[in-house]
């Protein structure tokens, strides 16, 4: 019987980071719809909705780190906030030759592209901010530092409330507005491809179906 082994990263298997969070990404997403569908939804449905949009943030996390130049070893932990840190220095020193590249891979002028970047950077630090401190919730109630994803992944709980009843959640939750979340990473992760240009990963847009093309 095979057996799992550590992952050992090389620059060719970056393009994998985008498969695997464009997957997590959609699967929050048809969770999501899933369960606005629903006219007595599970109330413990939010559990995998939110976990899978965290993890897929998770992934993009790393994958624009991996694809900035970082060092795999650098990024194997789970801290959200120390990784958009990361992402976020990566983007503050993109030369012009990099913007270039993603200008021309994305059929857009340099400085749109420039202020498109920004502009995403920024939402995701705000998106970032808002799951990995379960800010999605009803105002008023009380922020949860949960960087890790681990309030979505088994029964959990907090240092000051204990035990945390995640079917109390299920009414706060703004499906719209998590998928307009969703929306941004994606868009976000679809962008940062045109980073590569034509290297190892620059066949990456050629190779997806139009279908999924258009639904950015």
């Amino acid at each position: 019987m095979d057996r799992i082994r550590p992952y050992v990263h090389d620059e060719s298997r970056t393009v994998e980071w985008f498969w695997f969070t464009f997957a997590y990404l959609s699967a929050a997403e048809c969770l999501a719809k899933d369960y606005q569908a629903r006219t007595q939804a599970c109330q413990h449905f939010v559990a995998p909705v939110i976990y899978n949009l965290r993890n897929g943030l998770e992934l993009l996390l790393k994958f624009l780190a991996l694809a900035g130049g970082s060092d795999f070893k650098a990024l194997s932990h789970h801290d959200s906030h120390e990784l958009f840190e990361r992402v976020r220095r990566i983007f503050a020193e993109l030369d012009s030759e990099s913007i270039a590249i993603a200008a021309k891979a994305l059929g857009v002028e340099e400085p749109l592209i420039a202020k498109h970047l920004l502009i995403l950077v920024e939402k995701t630090e705000e998106i970032t901010r808002k799951y990995s401190k379960c800010g999605f919730r009803s105002a008023g109630a009380s922020a949860i530092d949960d960087p890790k994803n681990e309030l979505f992944r088994y029964p959990s709980a907090t240092v000051s409330s204990g035990a945390v009843d995640l079917s109390a959640w299920s009414s706060s939750l703004d499906v719209d507005e998590l998928l307009e979340d969703v929306d941004v990473l994606q868009k976000f992760s679809l962008s940062v491809v045109g980073l590569f240009g034509r290297g190892s990963a620059g066949h990456l847009l050629e190779t997806m179906s139009a279908q999924e093309v258009e639904r950015f």
